[in-house]
C-alpha cells in the first residue's frame, strides 16, 4: 500500500515538475519579433517602386517624349495614352511596352538578389494586372496616402498646384486665396484624407492594425510641423523650407 502511495506521489511530483518546467520555458522563450519581416516587406515594396518609377523613365524615352509633356499633359487633365497617340501608339502597345521595362527590371532585381524568385514572380504577376486595368491615366497615383483626395476636398486641381510650385506659392497660400481656408484647415484636411486612406489598406489587408497606426502617427507629426510647402525634398528638420 505504501508503495503504490509513494509511487502516486513520485507520478505526481514529476507531473508538477514537467509542468512548471514547461511554463518557466514558454516564459523566457523570446517573444517573436516581427521586425524581419516587416523590414523585409519594406525592402520588397521599395524595389518595386524604383522598379516602376525606372519602368515608367523609361517608358517616356521608349515613345520620345520629355518630363516637361508630362508636367504639361498632366496639367491639362490629358493622359499617356492622348500623348503616345500623337507618336502612333496605341494603348495597348503603351501596356505591352510598360510591363516589359517592369518585368525586366523585377527580373534584373532577382539576379541581384534584391528579391527571390518568388517574390520576383509575385510583383511580375501583380504589376501585369495593375497595368491591364490602366487608363493611361498620369494623375500621380496617392503615393501620399489620401494627397490626391486632399487636393480634391481643398477645391484644387493638379494644374492649381503645378502653378502655385513654379510661382513659390504654398499649399496655404494656394488654398486662402481660392478658398478662404486656413493652414490649420489644410492641415486637418490632409491629415483627415491620409487617415482614412491608410485605414482602407489596413481593411484591404496590405497593412496590419499596426503599421498602420505607426504610418498615421508619423503623418500627423510631420503634418503638424508642415509649413505649407509644395517642394518636399526642400524642408530642414523642422519642415522649414531652405
Amino acid at each position: 500500500m505504501l508503495k503504490k502511495i509513494s509511487k502516486k506521489i513520485l507520478v505526481l511530483s514529476l507531473t508538477l515538475i514537467i509542468g512548471i518546467g514547461s511554463t518557466a520555458f514558454a516564459v523566457l522563450q523570446p517573444v517573436p519579433d516581427n521586425t524581419d519581416n516587416s523590414k523585409k516587406k519594406i525592402e520588397e515594396k521599395k524595389e518595386r517602386k524604383e522598379a516602376q518609377r525606372a519602368a515608367f523613365d523609361n517608358l517616356i524615352n521608349q515613345l520620345g517624349l520629355t518630363k516637361h509633356d508630362i508636367e504639361n499633359a498632366r496639367a491639362s487633365n490629358k493622359t499617356l495614352f492622348d500623348l503616345a497617340k500623337t507618336k502612333g501608339y496605341t494603348p495597348d502597345q503603351v501596356r505591352e511596352m510598360m510591363i516589359k521595362n517592369e518585368t525586366d527590371l523585377i527580373n534584373k532585381h532577382v539576379s541581384q538578389g534584391k528579391l527571390t524568385q518568388e517574390q520576383g514572380k509575385i510583383a511580375i504577376e501583380k504589376m501585369k494586372e495593375r497595368i491591364k486595368k490602366w487608363d493611361g491615366s498620369l494623375s500621380r497615383r496617392d503615393k501620399g496616402h489620401g494627397w490626391v483626395a486632399s487636393i480634391k476636398e481643398l477645391g484644387l486641381t493638379e494644374k492649381d498646384i503645378a502653378d502655385a510650385k513654379k510661382s513659390g506659392k504654398t499649399l496655404f497660400d494656394l488654398a486662402k486665396e481660392k478658398k478662404g481656408f486656413s493652414p490649420e484647415q489644410v492641415k486637418s484636411i490632409i491629415i483627415k484624407s491620409k487617415t482614412e486612406a491608410i485605414n482602407k489598406m489596413v481593411s484591404e489587408g496590405k497593412l496590419t492594425k499596426e503599421e498602420g497606426e505607426r504610418i498615421i502617427s508619423k503623418i500627423k507629426k510631420d503634418i503638424e510641423k508642415w509649413n505649407g510647402s509644395l517642394n518636399p525634398h526642400k524642408h530642414d528638420k523642422n519642415g522649414n523650407s531652405q
